[in-house]
């Protein structure tokens, strides 16, 4: 059973690999339960996101590969919390959006719970205004 810090790294390794479209995917994928949960706290459509699932996580996440160019992440920020199944992660990215040509910069504050060794729920937080203008059409 891997411990929730190198899984975090692994996550953010295999991650990275998919947005550069790499096919590392189902091995990010794998690092889940089954009925893991993803929630995204300020969604840039406005309407909340919530994936259950292998299925839906790989519905939303999966696809997200083709939507840019030159994604990177910085390296994460972890930090540990009095809860041993809670981890708190700060990073940045920075991307072109592939439709529209803009660069892309985000914060991101994520937190994730953890459960028999792997990630049983991942809540985002995200600047959903930095999303619609590197989205917006010109």
């Amino acid at each position: 059973m891997q411990e929730p810090k190198e899984l975090l790294h692994k996550f953010w390794d295999l991650m990275g690999q998919h947005f550069r479209a790499r096919p590392v995917f189902d091995d990010w994928l794998a690092l889940w339960c089954d009925d893991g949960v993803y929630e995204q706290a300020y969604p840039a459509g406005g309407k909340p996101v919530r994936c259950v699932g292998k299925a839906e996580i790989s519905g939303l996440i999966g696809p997200m590969d083709a939507a840019f160019r030159d994604f990177e992440f910085t390296e994460p920020t972890i930090f540990a919390t009095d809860d041993p199944a809670l981890y708190m992660v700060r990073t940045t990215s920075e991307a072109v959006v592939a439709s529209t040509g803009r660069t892309y910069l985000q914060d991101y504050l994520w937190l994730f719970w953890f459960r028999d060794g792997r990630i049983a729920y991942w809540r985002a937080y995200l600047n959903p205004l930095e999303v619609q203008k590197a989205f917006a059409p010109r």
